[in-house]
């Protein structure tokens, strides 16, 4: 219990602060005559609840083209009772640093390319960021394209003659030049 004088006014107003903790103040009046007044003031002012927003997941590694979804989630405590959580990803505003990167439309991350950014997702007055890392795909390359080819393409043989003939293998990359290999003794 703590004691807060307060000074009357001509008109008969007075003001004075309730600490936070203090859920009521006993007011006692006392007049020249000595007589005494006593009125009880509860504190009816509530102490604001806390809030905070969170996205899951906190940063995005992806390769170009891929998509990824964010979640936004307010989390409201109360001064007393239980947290309640809102999924408000649909309803928050996305700003991107760098959209050659990445962009977002509610929430679902695009990856553009090659590079870093950051998404700034605010709701209300609360604000939270994502790092986001693109890369570029690894790409398979092609495998290469083989032929063989004969020479000569045709023979006109009698019985009992011979001919030689040749096998060469030619090999052709996606990317490149050609490669030919004598693969007649294989």
């Amino acid at each position: 219990e703590s004691t807060v004088e307060l000074k009357l006014e001509q008109d008969g107003s007075f003001t004075f602060n309730i600490p936070g903790s203090a859920d009521s103040a006993k007011i006692i009046v006392k007049d020249a005559a000595g007589n005494v007044g006593e009125y009880v003031i509860e504190n009816d002012v509530k102490p604001e609840p806390q809030v905070s927003l969170s996205v899951s997941p906190t940063s995005l590694d992806l390769t170009t083209g891929e998509t990824a979804q964010l979640t936004v989630t307010e989390t409201t405590i109360p001064a007393e009772g239980e947290a309640t959580e809102k999924d408000v990803t649909a309803d928050a505003t996305y700003v991107v640093a760098d959209e050659s990167v990445a962009t977002v439309c509610g929430g679902l991350g695009t990856a553009e390319g090659k590079g870093t950014t950051t998404i700034t997702i605010t709701y209300g007055e609360k604000e939270v960021t994502v790092e986001v890392t693109v890369t570029e795909p690894v790409v398979d390359p092609e495998p290469p394209v083989i032929t063989l080819s004969v020479n000569p393409t045709s023979l006109d043989l009698k019985k009992g003659e011979k001919a030689q003939i040749t096998v060469t293998e030619t090999t052709t990359p996606a990317e490149g030049e050609a490669t030919e290999k004598d693969v007649t003794a294989d």
